[in-house]
């Protein structure tokens, strides 16, 4: 039971998502890892619009399940914000316009989300990309030495 002035645990199996020598070690793929966390926040932002607001090394755990599939564990859930619906939407458009290159649609959303005319910043720090990639297409566009 948790109250006001008691907070109820409970203990998870795994290890920091930063840690990747141990996923090595026992055979967990980090590309299997990296698929997971993409598509649990894809899920959180895209879909629901509920979102874990603190997911450092620390509250991301990896492991292998009684299965052996790789399992992605959040923990500490004190932090949560909901997206409003309109929020939420023209996210997904402003992502709809990245990965389409559409430059107009980009500067469209980031205005609606009131980043102003900071499209290329905002565009290049969710897609941890360059605007010069972005403006070519994120799609087939290949990482370049300096992303």
């Amino acid at each position: 039971m948790t109250t006001e002035r008691v907070l109820t645990m409970e203990y998870m199996e795994g290890v920091k998502v930063d840690n990747r020598l141990y996923m090595e070690v026992h055979d967990i793929s980090t590309h299997e890892v990296s698929k997971k966390i993409s598509k649990l926040y894809s899920e959180m932002i895209f879909f629901r619009g509920y979102i874990h607001c603190d997911p450092h090394p620390g509250n991301v755990l990896v492991r292998k399940g009684s299965e052996g599939k790789v399992e992605v564990v959040l923990l500490d859930h004190g932090l949560y914000t909901q997206l409003s619906e309109d929020f939420r939407l023209t996210y997904c458009r402003l992502w709809m316009a990245i990965l389409r290159q559409d430059l107009d649609g980009v500067k469209r959303y980031t205005q609606l989300l009131n980043g102003g005319e900071l499209y290329p910043l905002l565009a290049s720090i969710i897609t941890a990309r360059s605007w010069d990639s972005i403006s070519k297409g994120v799609s087939w566009h290949p990482f370049t030495k300096t992303e």
